[in-house]
């Protein structure tokens, strides 16, 4: 019959034995969440490199706005601003939407290919919603789209004809990846807008730029103050926004930047085939 030394002695080997796989169990779960969010930080900073990489120009834009005289917009005494968003349709489609039909406003979207149901039913809300829906590549991928002139006029025509099928729109506006004036295209710039004249499609560019592709994780107040700085200096601002997931701040912002730029005086408008387009490279 054991003692109650013996017994004492188990119990103890059996606690330390029970502390010691409850220990090991929390401390691989606290090692596991923390590699889970080192792993979440580092895609998220990859994907935000990634889209800074992307999005950011090599050319001063307000310097070439400042040479080119065809970008200096006539003065006629109104004025308009017009709200452009890149690369839609995301998760951030509906709260931009919202924000504009609760304002009473109209804007552009210049979207990219994508084939996923609620996509489409994006694209349609955007037209039947009277904004303006333009191109803006199906696959936004600079080395495919900018590889050749027949990769070019191929990524336009394929969105072009999807768009037509899903929303029954002849979309006939465009903008160039990273713009007209970037440094990426391998090809002819000029060639390229050779082939939007022959199609009846317009480009345009920008003026004014929240910068929320490269500042991904800017607030509200800084993404507004960027494109005020400029806006405000142009009786016709086309300000540059971006429909992508990760930049939810340019949807929470809007009803802020609508406001200001009404206070200023501003109309805003969708582009339209009489808006004179402002283009970096002419």
């Amino acid at each position: 019959m054991r003692s109650y030394k013996d017994w004492t002695k188990a119990f103890l080997h059996i606690g330390f034995v029970v502390v010691l796989a409850v220990f090991n169990i929390v401390g691989i779960r606290w090692i596991e969440h923390q590699y889970s969010q080192t792993v979440s930080k580092t895609n998220s900073e990859s994907q935000s490199n990634m889209i800074q990489k992307e999005y950011r120009l090599e050319v001063p834009v307000m310097e070439l706005l400042e040479r080119n005289s065809h970008s200096l917009q006539e003065s006629d005494g109104r004025k308009i601003a017009y709200l452009t968003f890149d690369d839609g349709p995301s998760e951030n489609t509906d709260k931009i939407l919202d924000v504009l039909k609760e304002k009473g406003v109209k804007a552009t979207f210049f979207v990219v290919g994508k084939t996923g149901e609620k996509a489409r039913e994006r694209y349609r809300r955007i037209v039947e919603e009277g904004h303006t829906l333009g191109l803006h590549s199906y696959s936004h991928r600079y080395e495919e789209i900018y590889g050749s002139l027949e990769n070019f006029k191929s990524d336009v025509l394929k969105l072009k004809e999807y768009l037509y099928q899903v929303t029954g729109e002849d979309v006939w506006i465009y903008r160039f990846p990273g713009g007209s004036s970037n440094r990426v295209a391998k090809i002819s710039i000029r060639e390229c807008i050779d082939f939007l004249d022959e199609e009846g499609i317009v480009y345009f560019d920008w003026n004014a730029s929240s910068e929320d592709a490269v500042e991904v994780n800017a607030s509200c107040s800084v993404l507004n103050s960027n494109i005020l700085k400029d806006a405000l200096r142009y009786e016709r601002p086309v300000i540059l926004m971006h429909d992508l997931y990760e930049c939810c701040n340019t949807a929470d912002g809007l009803e802020m930047l609508i406001d200001r730029l009404l206070k200023e005086g501003y109309q805003i408008e969708e582009i339209t085939k009489s808006t004179k387009p402002v283009q970096h490279v002419n």
